[in-house]
């Protein structure tokens, strides 16, 4: 988490998530790269959901869906604000509460 929510991360392009990345592009593009896009998606879930603690399964999905929202919309919204502070208050404030959220 520190490592996805870091400034390295967010600036680093070349070897960026593509999950991220790619968001917007794919959302407007063809349904192979939207499948291939939903694969990403669903593997990144199923580590995530082994990662959580806990008995049952959907509520561990739960957790990982909004995790992985957060992670994803955190970056990207760090990237596209032209304040640094914020941009890095941002990804802060997103590790800060996945962090109380997911314990």
């Amino acid at each position: 988490m520190d490592g996805y929510l870091s400034a390295a991360h967010r600036d680093g392009l070349a070897a960026s998530c593509a999950v991220t990345t790619l968001a917007g592009d794919v959302a407007r593009s063809n349904d192979r790269a939207r499948s291939a896009y939903t694969l990403q998606v669903g593997t990144y879930l199923e580590v995530l959901i082994k990662l959580i603690p806990g008995d049952k399964q959907r509520a561990r999905r739960i957790k990982a869906i909004a995790a992985l929202s957060t992670l994803v919309g955190a970056v990207s919204m760090a990237r596209a604000v032209n304040d640094e502070r914020l941009s890095r208050e941002i990804l802060k404030s997103a590790a800060d509460e996945l962090k109380t959220q997911l314990g």
